[in-house]
């Protein structure tokens, strides 16, 4: 179910109606590329408290920022070509790097520590990189005494999921991001699918 994101509200009454239907996971985009509050505003608090009581996960699908990581499509000039399908499928997935560090490092995760976010169709490859990333930078600013306690890889294996299906997902990669955070997903019927 995607929720509506023009009242948070109206978003919370379609949660606890779609929880009654025994759904068990909601779309939500990010609201501030609809001129609507940021996704970490706190007039977005009640819609993850909701979330979190109800046990629903909110799934940020791979367009769910920066409009799929697509800020200028490059020309290749070469017409009806499927290199435009392949460029396209990067760039999108590559839009996850930006929409789970908003996440981490929002404050939402730790507000509400039972929160469950998956970043759908997203791949897993990008991940560590992420993780190594934000923790690095965690510890140059000493984030964990400057307002944000714990390590953003932390929350990640506490909270988020990510989907693979073209990757070989190696043990040292299950281990990093934590097995119980994977999930897998056929990607039918896109470009980068394997089915």
């Amino acid at each position: 179910v995607d929720l509506p994101m023009w009242d948070v509200n109206v978003a919370v009454a379609e949660l606890h109606r779609m929880v009654k239907r025994g759904v068990k996971g909601a779309s939500f985009a990010f609201p501030e590329q609809y001129g609507y509050p940021g996704v970490a505003d706190p007039y977005w608090y009640p819609l993850w408290a909701a979330a979190q009581e109800a046990q629903m996960s909110i799934n940020f699908h791979v367009g769910s920022g920066a409009s799929m990581g697509l800020k200028k499509m490059p020309k290749f000039g070469v017409k009806g070509s499927m290199i435009d399908v392949a460029v396209v499928s990067v760039l999108a997935i590559s839009a996850n790097v930006e929409v789970m560090t908003t996440i981490l490092f929002s404050g939402i995760l730790t507000k509400f520590p039972k929160l469950k976010v998956v970043s759908s169709e997203s791949g897993v490859g990008w991940v560590p990189y992420l993780l190594k990333l934000a923790d690095h930078q965690w510890e140059a600013q000493a984030l964990g005494k400057n307002g944000m306690p714990e390590r953003p890889s932390d929350l990640f294996r506490r909270q988020c999921y990510v989907n693979f299906w073209y990757e070989d997902v190696t043990a040292e990669i299950r281990d990093f991001i934590g097995i119980d955070s994977l999930m897998w997903e056929s990607d039918f019927p896109h470009g980068t699918g394997t089915y």
